[in-house]
């Protein structure tokens, strides 16, 4: 509950797998992260199991170069929106 109440609170979608009723999700979920424990959040190649509130902000708040570039085109701004957001990507590297 907390982790789809977390989600719900951030605004973020989410897809939800009941393990009592859908074996292959059961499979895909052991075959994934060898692992029984509930939640498993998936986000492209990466996971979480168990709910960690810090590890899911980490999770859903990555910071790439290419959403640099699309932002700062879009605002127009590229000079110091550009380096505020370089800034807080090397802050997450350095978690």
């Amino acid at each position: 509950m907390a982790a789809k109440e977390f989600f719900r609170q951030k605004g973020i979608a989410f897809q939800e797998f009941d393990l009592s009723k859908d074996q292959g999700a059961v499979t895909r979920m052991l075959r994934l992260t060898r692992q029984k424990r509930v939640p498993v959040i998936q986000k492209g190649e990466k996971y979480v199991v168990g709910f960690h509130a810090e590890e899911l902000e980490k999770l859903i708040k990555p910071i790439t170069d290419q959403y640099i570039h699309v932002v700062a085109g879009i605002t127009g701004t590229k000079g110091r929106l550009l380096k505020a957001l370089k800034a807080e990507k090397e802050k997450e590297r350095n978690l």
